[in-house]
């Protein structure tokens, strides 16, 4: 595999199979060359006693957010596509939040279910309003009637009494 040449600074401290096309993989360890390739250079540091060679005290970068792990095209071509999203009742997040296009689809059916389901409320809640309403009129309308009811049973006994 071949190194592309924006990556030449990586290639002096990366491996040649650390690569995955022009991507640098997760596990990928550097290996610092100090230029010792040559015999002269071994010969004069080889010729001072006590002299050790260590790594360099590097400081250790800041990572503000987790590293995103990429997925090969192996493991893409493994993934069966997401059929039926609209059938879809409970999404598992780590899977759907792979693939980008996929990621979309369950977004926007997501986002339409809650539009329909937020409709339906409205929908729901006029409804009972309506029926809140037509309630009071019956029992207006019931009182007023028991009302009228007692009046004439009244008036009956009282005519019944007079006559």
């Amino acid at each position: 595999m071949e190194i592309p040449a924006q990556s030449c600074l990586c290639s002096r401290h990366f491996p040649q199979d650390c690569y995955a096309n022009a991507i640098l993989k997760d596990d990928a360890l550097p290996s610092l060359e100090l230029g010792l390739t040559d015999p002269t250079s071994n010969a004069e540091v080889d010729g001072k006693p006590g002299t050790q060679l260590s790594p360099p005290q590097i400081a250790r970068p800041i990572i503000r957010r987790p590293r995103t792990r990429m997925l090969s095209d192996e493991e893409i071509q493994k993934m069966q596509p997401i059929k039926y999203v609209r059938y879809l009742k409970s999404v598992n997040w780590d899977e759907i939040s792979k693939l980008p296009t996929e990621a979309k689809i369950v977004w926007e059916v997501a986002m339409e279910e809650l539009k329909e389901g937020n409709d339906k409320i409205k929908h729901l809640q006029a409804h009972v309003r309506h029926l809140k309403t037509t309630v009071r009129k019956l029992e207006a309308v019931l009182k007023t009637r028991t009302k009228r009811a007692a009046v004439a049973a009244i008036a009956a006994r009282h005519r019944k009494s007079l006559g």
